[in-house]
């Protein structure tokens, strides 16, 4: 249901820088608020919150399987909130995280995707909330959802660095 989620946003754009009604429907996904903040997170966010919402009313009978993934509007402390979901090999509706580098120093900003599709020639297809077209470039600070394709083990793209995966279900 996640990956179903996610796809179905890609071609969203902003209408402004981090604006726009449906950029801040995501933003107010985790805290209710929409400041025109970064938003590759809060978009992650509100598609599992909309795909728990998607299972529930589909299998009413079964019981609720709510994601353990730390909920924030930033990457790395949700990456930092989460260790039992983390590894270091890509599934299906997993979560990308990406760490942001000055120089040699890493910093407190990164950036995240949904994994929704993994290809046989060793390629993962990855949506991504407030990125942009590239393939060649990660931008944490683009214009909308995009879906990108990568090769696994080569997903460092400039001052970005692959912190790993994000299992969002046990």
């Amino acid at each position: 249901l996640l990956s179903f989620e996610a796809k179905r946003w890609i071609g969203v754009s902003e209408e402004g820088e981090n604006s726009g009604q449906l950029i801040q429907i995501f933003q107010r996904a985790v805290d209710g608020r929409a400041s025109q903040e970064s938003w590759c997170m809060a978009f992650v966010q509100y598609c599992i919150k909309m795909s728990e919402r998607a299972f529930a009313e589909l299998f009413p009978d079964e019981p609720t399987n709510e994601s353990a993934i730390f909920r924030s509007e930033h990457c790395l402390t949700t990456w930092n909130r989460s260790p039992q979901l983390q590894t270091s090999t890509p599934a299906k509706g997993s979560l990308c995280i990406w760490q942001k580098f000055n120089g040699t120093q890493p910093t407190s900003s990164g950036h995240v995707g949904i994994v929704t599709d993994l290809h046989t020639d060793g390629t993962i297809s990855v949506v991504e909330g407030n990125s942009s077209s590239s393939n060649k470039a990660i931008e944490r600070e683009g214009d909308g959802v995009y879906l990108k394709r990568y090769t696994v083990g080569e997903m460092d793209r400039g001052a970005l660095v692959l912190k790993g995966f994000l299992r969002v279900w046990n």
